[in-house]
């Protein structure tokens, strides 16, 4: 009996190392968001290594399998060898070679984990890039910044990304609903487009479990697809849960070269022809966070020139379909008026990854020193600003849908009196539970006086940049954020354009002492631009297309144009003439072009 016992023992030890190790692999390939074999392996659009690790992971899962069997089977012969000393040799000699094949397999999962991670870690095809002198650009990901996409939620291998989170895509021009949508239902209000929606065109648009791959990705009727006037951002709520309540889970989105621009023509093209593709990683809560306004310009109270833009900055990321759009042509959600009640006629737009959104009358009453236009708010009155607090579903925070005031990515309420819960807007008061409420003053003035760049890092002409660290821009006024987008800041080098690395902008207002601006309070001073993007890519390090970087010292030229404005409307450097400017930055050859200024 103890002989049996013992025995029992053995066997029990052996199978749960080896469930454990199947286990285990499975969940290290959940977390590197490796796929597993599906019924066919789709090729095109998806990254060869992935492919690879497909194969190894579904071989290393076969033949671990193969072992449990041959474990169960040995320990089934000892324990019904009934003592036959020639049954129970067999029965070891069965369990001694399984043990082996074990020790075998784990430690080739061992060796190709550790060869997976380095691979993925040099060319952050899954997950963010790492320091440490990453070698490949991204495959599929320099569109971003230097092709048709503009900005997206969540950001290129984000992690810790809420299980109820929407996925938004901003593009630089406008692309054909039809691209993006199917089925589409303007909800009776044709000319509106503030409320319209429609199912998602699972031919252009591929949202899937990375480990499940293409094959599985969600179909038409799965995702509710919502779109700014513009056509240029898409907002895409899947109808049930990302991910899992048990374990993260990595994502794919997956653009493809059939998504066309407005005009009809491909929006993707020349060295972006293949499309776009992002990862990044849904983690196991559910976002009950209500979204607040994390400060504001002008301030409460402020008197400033008439040609002043509104800019509110929340502390995340909101759905630009409830922040954007004419007010009050088509949009009420954040209203802008006079003392005596009457709407002042203009645009809510939005920038810096989802999170400010900033307002610029129709009255145009100007020019600033580029030639640009500028327009005013009303002189000499009062301005009153109301962002309204949407109504909140029976599982608050969470917003009633159709949204009736802003909400963030996550279709939250806002919690405008930062209070920590979301309570609605009552709409029957000026001052309703959540909303948040903004006055100032302007004069008869207009201010045109440009800004300036006081400082860059890395400084020009520095070298051995880090690989991963932003580019930072600070300027001398407070900015318009939302001036800060890839035509007006750009990231250039010394590559073609299959080496491009991508990129999007983001911006932060700071106090005069260099401190973030995080409250509604504090008085902003200056504003920080910073051009976030991919690692960088060395001298003999691959590009896109597999081939070496051509030059002996790889290069970059951050860019700022005219395009980029003050809160005054003012672009930042003085121009040559009326409609055009100097491009100060320092070119490929070294040297600023003639009567350029070096940065200090």
């Amino acid at each position: 009996m103890e002989k049996k016992k013992k025995i029992l023992k053995i066997f029990l030890v052996l199978f749960l190392f080896t469930a454990s190790f199947l286990f285990i692999q499975t969940i290290f390939a959940q977390e590197l968001g490796i796929n597993a074999v599906g019924e066919e392996i789709t090729l095109p659009g998806e990254d060869p290594r992935i492919i690879a690790a497909r194969i190894i992971r579904a071989a290393l899962g076969f033949l671990g399998i193969i072992a449990l069997i041959i474990v169960l089977y040995g320990g089934f012969a000892w324990m019904t060898s009934a003592g036959n000393e020639e049954r129970i040799a067999k029965a070891k000699k069965i369990l001694t070679n399984g043990l082996i094949g074990l020790i075998i397999i784990v430690f080739s999962f061992g060796i190709t984990q550790f060869v997976l991670n380095k691979l993925i870690e040099v060319t952050g095809v899954l997950g963010p890039g790492i320091p440490g002198g990453p070698s490949v650009v991204e495959q599929l990901s320099s569109s971003l910044g230097n092709g048709i996409i503009e900005s997206h939620w969540p950001a290129r291998g984000a992690t810790g990304v809420s299980r109820n989170t929407k996925i938004i895509v901003t593009f630089r021009e406008s692309v054909t609903r039809e691209s993006i949508i199917t089925n589409y239902n303007d909800n009776g209000t044709p000319d509106n487009l503030a409320d319209d929606w429609g199912g998602l065109n699972s031919e252009n648009v591929k949202i899937y479990k990375s480990i499940d791959g293409e094959i599985n990705a969600l179909a038409d009727n799965q995702v509710k697809v919502m779109f700014t006037s513009d056509l240029k951002t898409f907002v895409f709520d899947p109808d049930d849960l990302l991910g899992s309540p048990s374990e993260n889970i990595w994502y794919t989105v997956a653009l493809k070269p059939g998504i066309r621009k407005s005009d009809g023509s491909d929006a993707f093209v020349g060295a972006f022809r293949g499309g776009y593709l992002w990862d990044f990683e849904v983690s196991t809560f559910v976002d009950t966070t209500p979204p607040q306004v994390e400060s504001v310009w002008p301030n409460e109270g402020d008197t400033v020139a008439r040609n002043a833009l509104i800019q509110i900055n929340f502390d995340e990321a909101m759905d630009p379909t409830t922040v954007t759009g004419e007010w009050p042509t088509f949009f009420d959600k954040i209203e802008v008026k006079k003392a005596d009640g009457s709407p002042i006629s203009g645009r809510w737009s939005i920038a810096n990854q989802y999170k400010t959104v900033e307002f610029i009358t129709n009255d145009k009453c100007g020019t600033n020193s580029c030639g640009g236009d500028v327009f005013c708010l009303p002189g000499d009155e009062r301005i009153d600003v109301l962002i309204l607090a949407a109504t909140l579903s029976e599982s608050p925070p969470e917003a009633l849908w159709p949204y009736d005031g802003v909400t963030d990515a996550a279709g939250n309420s806002l919690d405008g009196n930062k209070d920590g819960t979301a309570q609605g807007s009552d709409l029957d008061e000026i001052s309703g539970v959540d909303n948040f409420g903004l006055s100032f003053s302007t004069n008869n003035t207009i201010d045109l006086a440009p800004p300036e760049i006081e400082n860059v890092s890395p400084s020009p002409n520095t070298s051995g940049a880090a690989f991963n660290v932003p580019v930072e821009m600070f300027f001398s006024k407070i900015m318009s954020i939302g001036s800060f987008n890839s035509e007006n800041i750009i990231l250039e080098d010394n590559q073609r354009d299959e080496c491009a690395v991508w990129f999007y902008l983001g911006g932060i207002n700071l106090k005069e002492d260099g401190t973030p601006v995080d409250s509604p309070d504090d008085v902003a001073a200056k504003t920080k631009a910073a051009i976030y993007h991919g690692n960088f890519i060395p001298t003999g390090g691959t590009c896109a297309d597999g081939n070496l970087v051509s030059p002996e010292t790889v290069m970059y030229y951050p860019r700022v144009t005219h395009g980029v404005k003050d809160v005054y409307q003012n672009c930042f450097f003085e121009p040559e003439g009326p409609g055009g400017g100097k491009k100060c930055i320092v070119g490929p050859d070294g040297n600023l072009p003639p009567g350029c200024e070096p940065w200090k």
